[in-house]
């Protein structure tokens, strides 16, 4: 009788037992789950470091072998150029009054003129000295000065907001970076109408890069801007923490958005 009288306390004794147990193993598998979450992150965070880094070091061997040819074109090539163009001038000089020797010099000084502007055009593109000293807006201006030809696409750049200095390397990448989609534009979109612009707020810049060319599906991997620059605008805007978005509509042409925030820049 006394064993029967035990056997409610007995089972809410072993019911607790049994529930404390459950609880023990739900909350184990809780604690292990969040810990494989976080290592995950861990994993993803050190796997996104290294390919900035990796992306970062790149980017840095690729700006200093620009540099470098940049003064071999300036210092090495533009002088040689110059003095081969000294050197012309002082043979019309000499030979003035034959009329057939100075035609063939002048022609020769024309290119020779010509070539050397071709030679400090690619040293400024390669090493921008506009960029350094004055800033994005500026260099980019320059840039689409050189590009306003009869042939050429008509680009329209403005800015809103208050103008800021961003660090030279957070500058330098978004100005590759620019340089390139309007590149795309032209070449691979046959684009005759760029409307650039930028946009200052107190926590991130804003670019927008539109075309009016013949657009293409980015939905689709196949499919490519540029092929390898496109994704070098990616990889450029990675280093630096910016965001890229493209929207291609049906209408045609193609809008790209570059926004970086400011605190979140990693250069």
């Amino acid at each position: 009788m006394q064993g029967t009288e035990n056997y409610p306390l007995f089972f809410i004794v072993s019911s607790l037992v049994i529930l404390a147990f459950v609880g023990i193993i739900i909350l184990f598998v809780l604690v292990y789950q969040r810990r494989l979450m976080k290592q995950e992150l861990n994993l993803r965070d050190q796997e996104q470091k290294h390919q900035h880094d990796r992306l970062l070091t790149s980017i840095e061997t690729e700006e200093k072998e620009r540099h470098r040819i940049a003064r071999d074109l300036h210092d090495e090539l533009g002088a040689s150029l110059s003095t081969v163009k000294m050197k012309i001038g002082q043979a019309k000089r000499k030979y003035k009054d034959q009329t057939d020797n100075t035609d063939v010099l002048d022609e020769a000084e024309e290119l020779l003129r010509d070539s050397i502007a071709t030679v400090r055009n690619i040293s400024h593109d390669l090493l921008p000295p506009v960029l350094e000293r004055f800033g994005l807006e500026e260099a980019l201006r320059n840039h689409i000065s050189a590009m306003q030809t009869d042939a050429g696409p008509k680009v329209e750049f403005s800015s809103h907001g208050i103008k800021k200095r961003l660090s030279p390397g957070v500058e330098l990448c978004l100005y590759r970076s620019i340089l390139e989609l309007l590149n795309n534009a032209v070449k691979h979109a046959n684009a005759s109408k760029i409307d650039l612009r930028i946009t200052y707020d107190s926590h991130y810049i804003e670019i927008d890069v539109n075309d009016n060319g013949i657009g293409f599906d980015y939905s689709n991997k196949n499919m490519t801007m540029g092929g390898l620059g496109l994704k070098s605008v990616k990889n450029r805007l990675f280093v630096i923490g910016a965001k890229l978005q493209i929207q291609c509509p049906d209408s045609g042409g193609t809008h790209i958005k570059i926004i970086m925030d400011y605190e979140n820049s990693l250069s």
